[in-house]
């Protein structure tokens, strides 16, 4: 009997969990396979800070990546800016205002998301976009930086951009916001609950740090396309996967596409 019981029990999970399974996001494996993007932009080069429009620049424009990832908060006034850690100096970026942090992290001026964007449209190439929130900020921080993909009159966001995360409520958010929007979730967890995890969040992509490229294979059973962040070098075997692209913290080492 109790068998049995179970076995209802599990169907009926399984059956409310293909009921539930999101809508598929597009498929930008044709554009993104193979590529090498330049993670912060650049990270450990001398005299350019990391997430800048500088460091991109010298990603793209001196050594020839396919694209830049880059990381944004929201401030408390509102602006979308560009910066890896949540705090600074001790106080969360959320609770200070754009010309706070501007303040705070002198000589250096963290560059607005637009900003990025509008050099990225410039070049026509790839973009990254990792959106970093909490709880309580998720819906408001993924609504503005999906508004980006929403309100952009021509398809280089469509074509040439992918929104990130590791928060699973920042892909569901983006792709209630609007299905056009390539997604890619970030995932350190074992690969069965990645799989699991991916076959009903249905992103366009999935990453994994480059110590678990060895899983990207059975991700791919799920999901077409992995991202896998972390390489040291384009020259690394891991480049060679099929339907993977990846990002290199020193673009410097990169000779050209």
């Amino acid at each position: 009997m109790f068998a049995l019981v179970a076995s209802g029990v599990m169907s009926g999970l399984v059956g409310l969990a293909v009921f539930m399974r999101r809508p598929p996001s597009p498929d930008v494996t044709e554009t993104f396979a193979g590529t090498v993007i330049g993670h912060r932009g650049c990270r450990h080069v001398e005299g350019i800070p990391e997430n800048t429009v500088e460091a991109c620049r010298y990603a793209v424009s001196e050594r020839g990546a396919h694209g830049v990832e880059v990381d944004v908060h929201l401030t408390s006034d509102g602006v979308l800016v560009v910066f890896h850690d949540s705090s600074v100096r001790g106080r969360p970026i959320a609770s200070m205002t754009y010309a706070e942090v501007c303040d705070a992290l002198k000589p250096m001026t963290p560059p607005t998301l637009r900003q990025i964007v509008e050099y990225t449209r410039s070049m026509d190439c790839l973009v990254l976009i990792e959106v970093k929130t909490s709880w309580r900020d998720v819906g408001e921080v993924t609504r503005r930086v999906a508004s980006l993909w929403t309100e952009d009159p021509s398809d280089y966001m469509r074509r040439k951009a992918m929104l990130i995360a590791f928060h699973p409520l920042v892909i569901l958010y983006a792709k209630d916001q609007d299905r056009r929007i390539p997604v890619c979730w970030l995932s350190f967890l074992p690969t069965l609950i990645t799989r699991m995890f991916a076959w009903w969040l249905r992103p366009s992509a999935v990453g994994l740090p480059a110590s678990k490229a060895n899983q990207a294979a059975s991700v791919r059973t799920s999901i077409p396309l992995t991202y896998l962040w972390g390489v040291s070098t384009p020259l690394d075997p891991i480049v060679a996967q099929p339907r993977s692209f990846v990002s290199v913290s020193n673009p410097d080492r990169h000779s050209g596409p």
